[in-house]
């Protein structure tokens, strides 16, 4: 018997940003919630030029929440990056 579960954290790192959430979607279970964090630095998202597509597009796919990680690898545009992104995020 196939155990499902109540909330998964994907990273998603590179720019094909929903590719392999139908899988995660399918392991685990259709009222999983799907939590997805992002590198929004060199070599992912385009170098953090993409985040905001990317945080759309995972919103649009029908994950629940977003977070970053890397902080202290981050260049200072990668702040502006996130802030994008979040911003995106939220008006969707």
């Amino acid at each position: 018997r196939r155990r499902r579960v109540a909330q998964v954290r994907v990273a998603l790192l590179d720019r094909d940003h929903d590719s392999g959430l139908p899988g995660v979607r399918r392991r685990a279970g259709p009222s999983a919630r799907i939590n997805a964090i992002m590198r929004p630095a060199h070599p992912d998202i385009g170098g953090g030029t993409e985040a905001v597509a990317a945080a759309r597009a995972l919103r649009a796919a029908g994950v629940a929440g977003l977070a970053f990680y890397n902080y202290g690898h981050w260049r200072a545009p990668g702040f502006d990056h996130v802030r994008a992104a979040f911003t995106a995020w939220d008006s969707l």
